[in-house]
């Protein structure tokens, strides 16, 4: 069961990654658009797993 638990999450993280490197959404339209219930639990889950918070992402993602 927890593997289909993680396979949800790993989508919502690549969605929000996509929205960060190609909209200018605020972070918290960003978690609610992905399926997070807020800004700080998206930026919980892409520091786990990226090392940064979404705002580094987006900027690493768009190149600067």
């Amino acid at each position: 069961m927890r593997g289909k638990v993680d396979d949800i999450l790993r989508v919502r993280l690549e969605r929000a990654k996509h929205l960060l490197a190609t909209t200018d959404l605020p972070i918290p339209r960003v978690a609610q658009a992905s399926g997070f219930g807020t800004g700080e639990y998206l930026a919980t889950l892409l520091r786990r797993t990226t090392g940064m918070t979404p705002l580094k992402y987006r900027a690493a993602a768009r190149g600067h």
